[in-house]
């Protein structure tokens, strides 16, 4: 059975913050629900979640999220496929709260479909 494209993100995500010399731990499960990818070097800290496929993220979203982070002590991050969208009001707290979002463009390999 072929892994989910979110899977396949998380481990994209997960080797990165490695080769850039992070400790990192995929699916940590905490007090407050599962962080996707959690990264950690010296005094830095990111909490992660990963977002791919057509989807739209709420304020509860990003509430969400920071409420796990900030029990391990860590930065927020969104690291979210192309077709991600965020509500403005979802934008905005992150904004506010400096919350990091990026955003994945993918490119299709020839020969796939």
């Amino acid at each position: 059975m072929p892994k989910r494209r979110g899977s396949r993100l998380e481990d994209l995500v997960a080797s990165r913050y490695r080769k850039a010399g992070y400790d990192v731990r995929k699916h940590l499960i905490t007090d407050m629900g599962e962080i996707d990818v959690f990264s950690r070097r010296n005094r830095k800290r990111f909490a992660i979640e990963v977002k791919s496929g057509k989807q739209t993220l709420t304020s509860t979203d990003v509430w969400k999220h920071i409420r796990k982070s900030r029990s391990l002590r860590a930065k927020p991050k969104f690291i979210v496929g192309p077709n991600v969208k965020f509500t403005s009001k979802a934008r905005s707290i992150a904004k506010e709260l400096g919350v990091s979002i990026m955003r994945l463009k993918f490119s299709r390999r020839k020969g796939r479909k």
